[in-house]
């Protein structure tokens, strides 16, 4: 019987890529196929350069618990960190800005405006997802539209600015069990 998985073995692993050069001695083929109980975890117990691999029942039973290595803690850390970079991202992008207001001709006076993005008043929440293990962040933020007005441009330019506006922006993000997604 181990003569048959034997070459079984080994007629699937040099088919596999296992070329016989990979130093594999007959004891460590012939100890991986005594450890098993089928042919087919057989052949997964050898990987390249002749190392032992992990037979099919260990990956199975290890595969679950790779999949929750961060805990819910862990997770909602991460989402206020991908919050504060997201919003702080967005206030050095956003435009117009306060350095580079954008003026416009309303009747007859200027009007310069601008967008800031209020980066203290975010707010995150995690809500668990339909599969186990996997999240969905919801950050909220909110942006506030200024205006300045002047009589020529240079006017509205250096005139003290008043809030004309707010919106809020909502942002999705997937946690799918290691990783956020955004």
């Amino acid at each position: 019987m181990r003569a048959i998985l034997f070459m079984t073995f080994l007629s699937l692993a040099l088919m596999v890529g296992c070329a016989s050069s990979d130093k594999i001695t007959n004891e460590e083929r012939q100890s991986a196929v005594a450890e098993t109980q089928a042919p087919e975890l057989a052949l997964q117990l050898v990987a390249a350069k002749g190392k032992k691999a992990k037979t099919a029942k260990e990956s199975k039973s290890a595969a679950p618990a790779a999949k929750s290595l961060k805990s819910e803690p862990q997770i909602r850390g991460e989402l206020d960190e991908v919050a504060r970079k997201l919003t702080g991202r967005v206030a050095r992008t956003v435009r117009p800005s306060k350095t580079t207001k954008e003026v416009k001709k309303v009747g007859k006076e200027h009007v310069a405006t601008y967008v800031e993005v209020d980066v203290v008043n975010v707010t995150s929440e995690m809500r668990p997802a339909s599969t186990p293990g996997n999240y969905v962040g919801i950050i909220r933020y909110s942006e506030k539209l200024f205006e300045c007005r002047g009589t020529n441009q240079k006017s509205a330019l250096d005139a003290i600015c008043q809030q004309a506006g707010k919106s809020n922006h909502t942002e999705m993000i997937m946690f799918d069990g290691k990783t956020l997604h955004y």
